[in-house]
């Protein structure tokens, strides 16, 4: 907190620029000292606007999802510090593969509504087995692109993705009545 030059009013009474940074939210006690006397005490209550988002994040993506069905992906948009900050209007998400040789498929669009902070998509879908796979969201439907909101895009953490459960298998032996 800084506080700036007292400025005398016409009524006796001073006034005081007190600047508070942005970061700043909580209670802030406020003193009237005439001479050495405090005449006056307060708390002044600071809220502080909050950030406007810059990028997106991807939630870490488990458990492993298995190859060929379909599993979720969580999105969030996120100020410069990676705090968790809603968006001023409708902003859409596209899911794209960054790093891995399978396809990704399924839903892979979803919408950050106007004073929210996340999206959940649903029905997301990766081709085969393997690990270290690594998807990235972008802030539309042109992928790679920075341009309609100005987010930047964001990736996930590695994750395996893992091969589909093969089903027990009956074995028939014929026996022979004697």
């Amino acid at each position: 907190v800084h506080v700036g030059d007292f400025i005398a009013a016409t009524d006796g009474t001073f006034n005081v620029l007190v600047t508070i940074p942005t970061q700043c939210s909580g209670a802030v006690p406020v003193l009237a000292i005439v001479g050495t006397t405090i005449v006056a005490q307060t708390t002044l209550t600071v809220t502080a606007p909050p950030a406007a988002p810059t990028g997106l994040a991807i939630d870490p993506v488990s458990p492993s999802p298995v190859a060929g069905q379909p599993f979720s992906v969580t999105v969030h948009s996120v100020d410069a510090a990676g705090v968790h900050t809603t968006v001023a209007a409708a902003t859409a998400v596209n899911l794209t593969l960054k790093t891995g040789t399978g396809t990704l498929g399924g839903t892979v669009t979803g919408s950050i509504a106007a004073g929210a902070h996340v999206v959940t998509i649903s029905g997301v879908t990766y081709s085969v087995a393997e690990t270290g796979v690594v998807l990235r969201a972008d802030d539309d439907t042109a992928p790679n692109e920075t341009t309609e909101t100005g987010l930047a895009p964001g990736d996930s953490a590695a994750f395996n993705v893992v091969p589909p459960a093969v089903p027990p298998r009956l074995a028939i032996t014929r026996i022979n009545p004697t």
